[in-house]
C-alpha cells in the first residue's frame, strides 16, 4: 500500500513539470538553456515571432517575458519553446499548425 502511495507521488510530481523528456531521460524546460534542446534535437524547423508570453521562472525568481518561439517537428507534433535570450521560458506542444502562433 504504501508503495503505491509513492509511486503515485512520484508520477503526480512528474506530470506537474512542465518540459520536454528527452531520448537520455534527462527534462529540459523552463529556465534551461536552449543548447540542451539543440544538443538533442539539431535546428529548429521553424522561428516565429507570437504575441508577447511571460513565465515565473520560480528558481531565478524572477519573470521572463519574450515574443520568440522556436519549434521543432517531432513525431506528428510542433514542439513550442518560448525563449529570451538563450534561456527556455516555456514549453508546449500542439498538433495544429494554426495554432503555432497562439498563446500558450
Amino acid at each position: 500500500m504504501k508503495k503505491r502511495i509513492v509511486l503515485s507521488l512520484l508520477l503526480l510530481a512528474n506530470s506537474c513539470e512542465a518540459g520536454f523528456r528527452m531520448e537520455d531521460g534527462s527534462l529540459v524546460g523552463a529556465g534551461d538553456n536552449i543548447d540542451q534542446l539543440y544538443d538533442h534535437w539539431g535546428k529548429e524547423s521553424q522561428r516565429l515571432v507570437t504575441e508577447k508570453t511571460c513565465n515565473r521562472i520560480i528558481a531565478l525568481k524572477r519573470e521572463y517575458c519574450s515574443t520568440r518561439r522556436l519549434i521543432w517537428q517531432r513525431d506528428g507534433r510542433y514542439m513550442l519553446v518560448q525563449v529570451s535570450g538563450r534561456m527556455i521560458i516555456k514549453t508546449g506542444w500542439t498538433r495544429s499548425q494554426r495554432e503555432l502562433k497562439a498563446a500558450f
